[in-house]
């Protein structure tokens, strides 16, 4: 599992080495904490609305590698497949004006 934090800001990846059964049990979506899933090892689009939503209020956390079922209720952990590429193209996107200002930085 990657953490990429601050103070009022976390991005979580599950990557394939964390135990899906660890996680069976998620809690569900609220307004701090975001589910997305990584299809083809792509960040979502739909993340940078959740990032600006989160860094406009009190902050939140989003969950990569989690699948969202909206008519059934359900989060099911899928995983990613590599979570360096997935912190870097996310850096690397922030840094590129994509966001006001960097939420998340490499130190963090």
């Amino acid at each position: 599992m990657l953490y990429i934090c601050n103070n009022n800001y976390c991005l979580y990846m599950f990557g394939r080495s964390t135990r899906l059964e660890s996680i069976k049990s998620l809690v569900p979506e609220n307004r701090h904490l975001e589910y997305k899933e990584c299809r083809e090892n792509r960040l979502p689009t739909s993340i940078w609305e959740t990032v600006s939503a989160f860094a406009n209020t009190d902050g939140g956390k989003i969950i990569l590698g989690v699948k969202e079922i909206k008519k059934k209720h359900l989060n099911i952990p899928v995983g990613i497949t590599d979570e360096d590429k997935l912190k870097t193209d996310f850096l690397n996107t922030q840094k590129s004006g994509k966001l006001s200002k960097m939420v998340v930085k490499e130190s963090d």
